[in-house]
């Protein structure tokens, strides 16, 4: 797949795309940035090249990435998404999260030298099918590129998006240096779009109290500018529904129920002794 596969690249600087590039056929042709959010843009290139898969990258990062066109062999089925988020720290860009998500793994450090699964898609760098992010939905109202891939992960993961923290995506260690600047937090008017999107309204009042009382400040303009934004409703059902794996026709037969054991070490080691 590494020659064959189609690549739409974008190198970002501070979230905002500085450089876009589209590859098929081992050629590789500029394309010219437009005037649209960066947000925008990924849902540009994603209806322009719908059969592509679409990288992306913070500049930073850039030296310590492996080869961008072999991203694409790491991808299993077109409902992944693989990204740095573990290795990023995305849990420290959206700590206020924890006062309305109280029991999510994904908000506590994750693994860095291995595959692990998580919606915190990171802005630095990750890897998906164009047709992914038209199955989920980009939402063009969040204007951090962050925010916007943190609700589509979110979102995505509810309907079948397999998002991945994949260490792979790098060649290189990164100093430590460049992962703290690169771990900027979101915006309080970011995090009370997220908290509405994925949340709901009745949880932006318990985290606006909860941030004024542990941490420093009480954000009631970005919840109230929040509770009045329209959000809309992105995304193919019929596509992701044509973008899920299935078992091959033969082993159709042989299956009598799939069992979760993902990062269930021990659930796995119960059924085993039941067996």
């Amino acid at each position: 797949m590494t020659n064959g596969a189609e690549i739409v690249g974008i190198c970002l600087r501070h979230g905002k795309p500085v450089r876009i590039w589209h590859q098929a056929g081992g050629e590789r042709q500029s394309i010219a940035t437009g005037t649209l959010s960066v947000t925008g843009e990924f849902i540009r290139l994603a209806e322009t090249y719908p059969d592509a898969y679409i990288a992306w990258f913070d500049e930073r990062l850039e030296p310590f990435l492996s080869e961008v066109r072999t991203w694409p062999d790491l991808v299993r089925h077109p409902l992944e998404i693989l990204h740095l988020s573990c290795l990023q720290r995305c849990d420290l860009m959206v700590r206020s999260l924890g006062l309305v998500d109280f029991d999510s793994p994904f908000l506590l450090p994750g693994p860095t030298d291995r595959r692990y699964p998580t919606w915190l898609i990171s802005p630095a760098g990750g890897i998906g099918a164009s047709r992914t992010f038209r199955a989920v939905g980009l939402d063009p109202s969040f204007k951090e590129l962050a925010a916007s891939l943190f609700d589509l992960g979110y979102r995505g993961l509810q309907q079948g998006l397999c998002p991945y923290s994949e260490p792979r995506l790098l060649r290189n260690q990164v100093p430590a240096e460049v992962l703290e600047d690169l771990r900027e937090p979101l915006s309080t008017t970011s995090l009370a779009l997220l908290i509405k999107r994925c949340f709901g309204n009745k949880w932006l009042l318990f985290w606006t109290v909860g941030s004024g009382f542990f941490q420093q400040g009480w954000p009631w303009a970005a919840a109230l500018r929040a509770l009045f934004t329209r959000i809309g409703r992105y995304g193919d059902a019929d596509l992701i529904e044509s973008l899920r794996p299935l078992l091959p026709p033969e082993a159709c037969s042989s299956v009598d129920v799939v069992i979760a054991t993902l990062n269930r070490p021990d659930h796995v080691r119960n059924l085993l002794q039941d067996l």
